[in-house]
Order: structure tokens, then C-alpha cells, then sequence
């Protein structure tokens, strides 16, 4: 999924021409966080199995360790994580990388129906 910050401050994850550039992708969300403004994560579709090979281990390994690096800031910055999609039927692998992202980021995941949803809680969140 390509980041999309278009519509700062909701910053869209979506599907679209993936650069397979890991380092590209870090770094919109390092500008992200770089900017000191509060925003929220909004990803437009669920994960698939096939999502998860889509990252090399090293890969993996790099987005653990820079969120690692950053956790304060996302923690203060991020102000909701929201996946567009029912949650209640993820598979196990999907679940345990979510988990482990909102773990590492330390950013709760909350499930809305559909885009708007995902627009009205943000925009909530954002205001909180």
C-alpha cells in the first residue's frame, strides 16, 4: 500500500503503483512525523494474506526498527489508526502483524465499515 497524504490530515494507506521502494515509504511517514502535526492513519482496505509477502524480512526489519526509533512521536502524533473493513474475520497471520504494528507504534487499531466512518472517528479523534 502506497502512504497518501493528500488529505493531511487524513493520511490515506492505499492500494495504487507500489514503488517497492521501502526507503520512499519511510520516509513520507518520517516527513509526516517531522512535521509536528497531529494526524490520523486511515488504511482503505483490509490486509490480505498476500499483503504480508509483499515486504522482504529485511524489509520487515527496517519498518520495526524505525518505528521503534520514532514510537514517542507517533504515539503523540498519530491520533488513530483506522482500518476500512470488517475485523471480526481476520485471519490469524493478519492479525498478529496488526497487533504487532499497533504494539510497536503503540496506536490502537479501531475497524470502521467504509471510508466515511473512517473520516467521521478521525476527524473525532483529531479533536480530542
Amino acid at each position: 500500500m502506497n502512504i497518501d497524504a493528500s488529505e493531511f490530515p487524513f493520511v490515506w494507506m492505499r492500494d495504487g503503483d507500489r514503488t517497492d521502494d521501502e526507503e520512499s515509504e519511510q520516509q513520507v511517514f518520517l516527513d509526516l512525523l517531522a512535521g509536528g502535526r497531529r494526524f490520523v492513519l486511515i488504511a482503505a482496505r483490509m490486509p490480505s494474506l498476500s499483503d504480508l509477502g509483499e515486504m522482504t524480512p529485511d524489509q520487515r526489519k527496517a519498518r520495526a526498527v524505525m518505528f521503534k526509533q520514532h514510537r514517542a512521536a507517533i504515539t503523540r502524533l498519530c491520533a488513530a489508526m483506522i482500518m476500512v473493513g470488517d475485523g471480526s474475520r481476520l485471519p490469524a497471520p493478519i492479525k498478529a502483524a496488526i497487533e504487532g504494528l499497533s504494539g510497536a507504534i503503540g496506536v490502537p487499531m479501531v475497524f470502521v465499515p467504509d471510508a466515511a466512518a473512517a473520516l467521521a472517528l478521525g476527524t473525532a479523534r483529531l479533536a480530542e
